[in-house]
């Protein structure tokens, strides 16, 4: 498996600087941090979070090594994507927003009370532009980057929100959330671990391209 499965290169040292979306960090990466901590103990992991155009002036401007985004498909001429996934996004709140299956229109979506990530974060800009399509625009009463927090609310049947299904797959599985099912089904997002072309690909970088590889087949 993923713990295994990695080059043991115990003398493996230095700084690996990653720059990824907030809900990246807080949902899908901690157990990869961990395996690859065990894995490399002498490596220095450095940690930036931020929206799209944020971490990508940290990769082009050399302070960040790679960048783990979630945002539409990325591609340009001077990067290099290492590995790349699509992702769900989906309407998501607590069961009693269910109301038996119903399938809502972005104008009932609309009038329920929201809380949402920034507008800078990537599938908010999917959401503002899915509304938009129909000249609505969602006003949310809470607006933050921490998507361990927004969770929390949603599962106390505080409003509802728009989140990668990654992020609360724990959740829908528990039943403590559930997906709340819309007649314009939004467009998916795509996770792409990404480098510049001119970069040289440290083997610290390359043992984390190859863990998360891994832990994608796992």
């Amino acid at each position: 498996d993923a713990k295994t499965a990695m080059r043991r290169l115990p003398e493996e040292s230095g700084q690996l600087r990653i720059a990824m979306a907030e809900s990246l960090c807080s949902s899908f990466f901690p157990d990869i941090l961990e395996i690859y901590h065990k894995s490399y103990p002498k490596v220095e992991l450095l940690i930036s979070t931020g929206g799209t155009d944020d971490i990508f002036h940290m990769l082009r401007h050399n302070e960040a090594d790679m960048v783990y985004t979630l945002d539409k498909r990325i591609y340009s001429s001077d990067l290099v994507t290492a590995l790349e996934k699509e992702e769900e996004v989906c309407f998501v709140a607590a069961p009693s927003y269910s109301q038996s299956g119903k399938v809502f229109t972005l104008e009932e979506l609309a009038s329920y009370d929201f809380i949402l990530t920034e507008r800078n974060m990537s599938y908010r800009k999917h959401l503002d532009e899915l509304m938009a399509a129909r000249t609505l625009e969602i006003h949310p009463f809470l607006e933050l980057g921490n998507v361990t927090i927004i969770k929390n609310l949603l599962e106390r049947g505080t409003g509802i929100s728009f989140l990668p299904v990654y992020a609360v797959k724990s959740s829908l599985e528990n039943g403590s959330l559930v997906k709340l099912t819309a007649f314009e089904k939004p467009t998916g997002v795509w996770r792409q671990l990404i480098y510049h072309k001119n970069k040289w690909v440290t083997p610290q970088m390359q043992s984390m391209i190859d863990l998360i590889k891994e832990f994608e087949n796992t």
